[in-house]
């Protein structure tokens, strides 16, 4: 049970940044949608209390970091497995 758990985890790890970058990418189009379109087009504006920009850039900022993190902890786990095979080779 603790492995599949772990194994779970670790797909969370390595895939969950993709929720915060849909969230990310769906807050700007909205802001498009929403904000931007009727000041274009010049027509009625609805009146939208919801920071869309900020909001976006806050997920794009923790995307970011998340995916660094993803990267570098796979980097990681590659190269200590290709040490680990190369002491059960030389030895």
């Amino acid at each position: 049970m603790s492995r599949a758990l772990a194994t779970f985890a670790l797909l969370i790890l390595n895939a969950g940044w993709i929720a915060p970058f849909y969230l990310s990418i769906k807050s700007l189009l909205d802001w498009c949608q929403l904000e931007a379109s009727p000041m274009i087009y010049a027509t009625e504006r609805t009146a939208n209390s919801f920071p869309f920009l900020e909001f976006s850039e806050r997920m794009f900022t923790i995307t970011c970091i998340w995916l660094a993190i993803v990267i570098a902890g796979n980097t990681l786990a590659v190269r200590l497995k290709r040490t680990a095979t190369q002491e059960l080779v030389e030895s």
